[in-house]
């Protein structure tokens, strides 16, 4: 993860969950979360990148005190943090996240944030900066577009996924693979049906979804949400 992909995360990142998983995995004494939370958590990190942080929610979590699905969620995440939050793998270049990984291990969040604001980047509150409407972003070199609409002013600010297209034409994971993809079709299928039924209130929520529908890079949301247009009408 480059610093201008970990500047946008930052600068969108919900600063009291992240204050509480760092007290928790730093071996805080109050009493053990419920384990939904600790799902929450274990989500958080996994979408904002903190595999390191992930792995030691991941750690503490009974998995059997949830339900089947959310239990099956929890592992797939898991396996996830656990491969890029190992800092042994540092030293092998294993996974371009182990930089930020080591980035976290040695400063604090004020520290980050400082660091984000210090690249000339203005802090944004993420989708409440936007007008509501529709907007598109375009990913160069994969010729993939990803369309939403978004709504609740600056207040509530809330997004879903319209469509998306590849090569100009609605993305259908059977005949389209604009880059190397080990999931399966149906797991495809289904990741690309959930992100159309979900209800987002960060653009970089389409991660989990388009990692395993179109392919893993190392942040859709961060790229997208710096790329996001206005649609002016039909045709774009």
């Amino acid at each position: 993860m480059n610093d201008e992909d970990l500047s946008c995360i930052l600068e969108n990142l919900d600063k009291n969950t992240f204050g509480e998983v760092v007290k928790f995995t730093v071996g805080s004494k109050n009493p053990q979360p419920k384990a939904d939370l600790l799902f929450d958590w274990l989500n958080f990190c996994y979408q904002t990148r903190f595999f390191y942080r992930g792995k030691l929610v991941f750690e503490q979590l009974n998995l059997s005190e949830l339900s089947d699905k959310k239990s099956a969620i929890a592992r797939k995440i898991g396996q996830v943090c656990q491969r890029n939050g190992d800092t042994s793998s540092l030293s092998f270049d294993q996974d371009k996240n182990s930089e930020e990984v080591d980035r976290n291990l040695r400063l604090n969040l004020e520290e980050l944030r400082q660091q984000a604001k210090s690249g000339q980047r203005a802090s944004t509150q993420g989708l409440a900066t936007l007008a509501d409407g529709q907007y598109y972003a375009r990913y160069a070199g994969i010729d993939v577009e990803v369309h939403i609409e978004k709504w609740g002013g600056d207040t509530t600010p809330e997004m879903r996924v319209l469509k998306i297209l590849c090569n100009g034409e609605p993305f259908d994971p059977t005949h389209h693979n604009p880059m190397v993809n080990e999931a399966s079709p149906e797991s495809r299928r289904e990741a690309l049906q959930n992100l159309y039924a979900a209800t987002l209130n960060a653009y970089g929520q389409v991660d989990p979804y388009l990692q395993i529908a179109i392919g893993a890079r190392p942040t859709w949301g961060g790229v997208g949400y710096r790329n996001l247009k206005p649609v002016l009408d039909e045709t774009t």
